[in-house]
């Protein structure tokens, strides 16, 4: 967005130029998605919820989720949609309801949201609430 900045004379010619780039940059910049739900697979119930919520807004992404698994090792318990973080492979950190240590969640280049899940959590309630920053675009 800074790069859009320009100084505006407003006497010179065809000064909405300028300010129209910088209301567009800054539109971009605060467009928000609100909470989408999107589905998990090759999770376990519980009895509680399980979920996934994706945000975007600009150039960040708010995930939350909840979730158990039935089994241990990198499982896909989601595919997150391109047009809602455009950008790929992400580390993010789940963490054990009443476990031990935390989860590691990854984002791979595909999108997939994949959960690498130890044999001592397998049927735990596992959650992951983050924020992820477009840190190649700022």
């Amino acid at each position: 967005m800074a790069n859009n900045y320009r100084k505006i004379d407003y006497g010179q010619s065809n000064w909405t130029g300028p300010l129209d780039l910088m209301l567009e940059a800054y539109g971009n910049a605060t467009a928000d998605t609100g909470w989408i739900d999107l589905p998990l697979v090759n999770t376990v119930s519980l009895g509680y919820l399980s979920y996934l919520k994706v945000r975007a807004v600009g150039e960040s992404v708010a995930l939350r989720t909840q979730f158990a698994v039935g089994t241990s090792g990198a499982i896909n318990i989601a595919v997150i949609p391109s047009n809602l973080i455009p950008f790929g492979f992400r580390y993010l950190v789940g963490f054990r309801v009443g476990g031990m240590g935390p989860i590691q969640l990854i984002m791979d280049s595909d999108h997939r949201l994949i959960a690498n899940v130890p044999k001592d959590a397998i049927g735990q309630q596992i959650n992951c609430d983050t924020v992820i920053m477009n840190g190649y675009r700022l």
